[in-house]
């Protein structure tokens, strides 16, 4: 779990660097996010590229930080695709109503149980870049066919339009919501501990 998340941090970073046309440091944290966790690398370079192709597709041109990142992350995305579905790092195919149910609200750490978190994010996200929007797209739909439900709902970026979304907030209201999450993420952490606190119920 701990090369899962180190991996985000590496992807995410190396999101935010294409964003800002930074392209080198964009590649380097990709290649540092693949070394690190291939599935969490490739959810999300997935995304990016899925985005950089559809945005060819319809603008019919390319910007250059895109094309040298797809160019220097595309053949390692594709040969890691590969690996993965051949088996020699297999990943868990089909889908299962029970399975999927039971992994986005127990095995998720209570991220799907938390309405508000995911209001928020979509209250952000027509400040969001068009690019988050493809990674989350790309990711609910892969919950379909792979059976990593819990994980590829953890590993989407809902921080960044959650952030935005309480950025829009009227200050007023603004305040109440922070603290209504930090009440969640108090709660969610006992529920983490059931032995030590007897658990939490909510």
């Amino acid at each position: 779990m701990q090369a899962n998340f180190f991996s985000l941090s590496m992807i995410y970073l190396s999101l935010a660097y294409l964003l800002r046309q930074e392209t080198g440091r964009a590649i380097l944290f990709s290649y540092l996010s693949l070394l690190s966790h291939v599935y969490a690398w490739a959810q999300l370079e997935g995304g990016i590229v899925i985005f950089i192709i559809t945005y060819y597709l319809m603008k019919r041109e390319l910007p250059a930080h895109f094309r040298r990142y797809t160019l220097f992350t595309g053949l390692p995305l594709v040969l890691g695709l590969v690996v993965m579905f051949m088996g020699i790092l297999p990943v868990p195919l089909g889908f299962s109503v029970n399975s999927y149910m039971s992994q986005i609200t127990v095995l998720s750490w209570g991220t799907i149980n938390a309405f508000l978190y995911y209001a928020i994010s979509v209250y952000g996200l027509t400040k969001s870049p068009r690019l988050i929007y493809v990674i989350f797209a790309s990711s609910v739909l892969a919950t379909l066919v792979l059976g990593v439900v819990q994980n590829l709902i953890i590993d989407i970026p809902l921080f960044i339009p959650a952030s935005l979304g309480v950025l829009k907030l009227n200050s007023k209201l603004r305040i109440p919501v922070l603290v209504l999450f930090v009440i969640w993420a108090l709660i969610m952490s006992l529920n983490s501990f059931p032995y030590l606190y007897n658990g939490v119920t909510i």
